[in-house]
């Protein structure tokens, strides 16, 4: 599952000139490569890319491809040495590093969208989404929802944070869970705030939005929103 990403150390060189996509290329000396930095395919971050001599550059949020691997560029970029918004026809092959823009914020955020709901069985725990938290002290929070057939019922609903895979932790989780056991009407589905937590963690951490549900007569299917922000 792809997620937005902040990238320790993370410089590359490139053997890319004009406006194609950046081939990623070995680390700089004293930093990693986007797959190092924890990177996975369809994950995008905020980049710099900048020729030796600075006189060009650029500034985008790109999407990482393991195969290749590539950076793809934006169509658009956030700005660039021309003091506009298209990508740089670079005329030599610039470095390419990861920022976080002071603007936006520390944050990692994970979406699956109805398209790409996962598919329950009644009484079994199943992961939505998750992201991954470098070392920090980070704010979590999420939503779900649920993808109903016509003829389903769902009884129960059970959802929650955690860092252990389909794994349903000690309630009151830290304010981060859900609990509900009432029929709805046949076919209703629905969507909740799940709560949020707090996490203090010493290396890159992995956090699920996980749920189960008890339900009969057709089908049901999950997607939701798992967010943090790094406390400051």
């Amino acid at each position: 599952m792809a997620s937005h990403r902040t990238l320790d150390r993370c410089m590359f060189a490139t053997a890319t000139t004009g406006t194609t996509d950046f081939a990623v290329g070995a680390a700089i000396t004293g930093f990693q490569t986007p797959a190092a930095a924890g990177a996975t395919n369809g994950d995008t971050f905020f980049y710099v890319a900048e020729s030796a001599d600075l006189s060009q550059w650029e500034f985008g949020l790109g999407t990482y491809s393991t195969t290749g691997p590539t950076l793809a560029r934006p169509t658009v970029v956030l700005a660039n040495s021309s003091g506009g918004t298209s990508k740089i026809n670079f005329t030599n092959a610039p470095r390419v590093y990861a920022v976080m823009p002071a603007e936006i914020g520390d944050i990692v955020e994970n979406t699956v969208l109805v398209g790409a709901a996962v598919s329950a069985t009644t009484g079994t725990n199943l992961d939505i989404c998750f992201i991954d938290l470098p070392a920090g002290s980070w704010d979590v929070w999420a939503n779900m929802c649920t993808d109903v057939g016509g003829s389903t019922v769902t009884a129960v609903v059970v959802g929650w944070i955690h860092t252990v895979s389909v794994t349903e932790p000690t309630k009151p989780n830290g304010g981060a869970h859900l609990r509900q056991i009432a029929t709805l009407a046949t076919g209703d589905s629905i969507a909740y705030p799940i709560g949020m937590k707090t996490y203090n963690v010493v290396t890159t951490t992995r956090v699920y939005l996980s749920a189960r549900f008890g339900f009969s007569g057709g089908t049901l299917s999950a997607y939701g929103y798992i967010g943090a922000r790094r406390r400051k």
